[in-house]
C-alpha cells in the first residue's frame, strides 16, 4: 500500500513538472519565433509569448498578425498608399511608421483603435492591417496602449519573461526541455510497469 501511495505522489509530480516543462518550452519557442521573425528584443518578444499564452491566443496566429501589421508599416512609408491612410486614421504620425520602432506603432495602432470605439470601422481597419488574424489581436489591443502595457508588465512582474536571456540560450534551454521529456517519459514507463505487477 506503501509503494503505490509513494508511485501515485510520484506520478502526480511528474504530470506537474511535465506540464511546466512544456509551457516553458511553449513559451520559448514562441520568444524565439517573435524575435526572428519581428525583430523584438528577447524581453518583449517573450512578453507577448506570455501574454499570448495566458489568453489562449495561438502564437502563430500572433506572428502571421504582426507580420501583416509589418508588412503595412512598411508599405505605409509612402505617404499616399492605402495603409498610411489607415494609420493616418488611427493617428499614427508618418514620422512613427518610418521609425522602424514596431512596439511604438503597434501602441499608437492601439489608442487609435480604442479611440475609435466599437463599430464597423475599427473592424475594416482592423481587418486591413492585421489581416486575416485580425480576431486575434485585437483583443489584446482595443483598450489602447495602457491596457497593452499593463499586460505586458504582468508577464515580467510575474516571472515569466526571459529577460536577460539570448536566443543562444533559448535554444539550449528548449534541448534541456526536451532532454526532460524523455527523462519524464521514462519514469512514467516505469511507474506503469510497476503497477502492472
Amino acid at each position: 500500500v506503501k509503494a503505490g501511495i509513494a508511485f501515485g505522489g510520484a506520478y502526480a509530480a511528474i504530470g506537474g513538472a511535465k506540464e511546466a516543462i512544456s509551457t516553458t518550452d511553449d513559451l520559448a519557442k514562441a520568444t524565439i519565433s517573435l524575435h526572428k521573425n519581428l525583430g523584438l528584443t528577447v524581453k518583449s518578444a517573450s512578453e507577448w509569448a506570455a501574454v499570448a499564452k495566458t489568453r489562449n491566443v495561438d502564437v502563430k496566429a500572433l506572428n502571421m498578425s504582426f507580420g501583416t501589421l509589418s508588412k503595412n508599416i512598411l508599405a505605409s512609408h509612402d505617404a499616399t498608399s492605402k495603409q498610411a491612410d489607415l494609420f493616418k486614421q488611427l493617428g499614427v504620425a508618418q514620422r512613427d511608421l518610418k521609425s522602424g520602432d514596431f512596439n511604438r506603432v503597434l501602441a499608437q495602432t492601439a489608442d487609435g483603435l480604442k479611440a475609435m470605439g466599437p463599430g464597423a470601422d475599427r473592424t475594416a481597419i482592423s481587418m486591413k492591417l492585421f489581416g486575416r488574424g485580425w480576431q486575434t489581436i485585437v483583443p489584446l489591443l482595443r483598450d489602447g496602449s495602457k491596457a497593452m502595457n499593463a499586460q505586458l508588465a504582468l508577464a515580467d512582474k510575474y516571472g515569466v519573461t526571459f529577460k536577460g536571456k539570448t536566443v543562444k540560450s533559448l535554444e539550449d534551454l528548449i534541448q534541456a526541455q526536451r532532454e526532460s521529456k524523455f527523462a519524464t517519459m521514462g519514469l512514467l514507463c516505469f511507474h506503469e510497469s510497476m503497477s502492472n505487477l
